[in-house]
C-alpha cells in the first residue's frame, strides 16, 4: 500500500508494487487507478518513479 495523504492509500500489487490496480478515496470508495488520476491530474509513473519501494513497506 502506497499513501498518497489526502487522496486515500494506492492499493497496489504485482511485481515491485509497480501496477497500480486502484485506490481508495476519502470515505472508503474504491475506484479503478487509471480513471481517478486522469480525472485528478495525478501522473502515475512519476509518482512511483520518485518514491523506492520494498515488498509490503509503506511510504507517504
Amino acid at each position: 500500500m502506497v499513501g498518497l495523504g489526502a487522496d486515500g492509500p494506492i492499493i497496489a500489487c504485482g511485481e515491485d508494487f509497480l501496477e497500480l490496480i486502484e485506490v481508495q478515496q476519502p470515505g472508503g470508495l474504491r475506484v479503478a487507478a487509471m480513471p481517478w488520476a486522469q480525472q485528478t491530474g495525478v501522473k502515475i509513473g512519476d509518482f512511483f518513479a520518485k518514491h523506492e519501494t520494498h515488498g509490503d513497506q509503506e511510504l507517504g
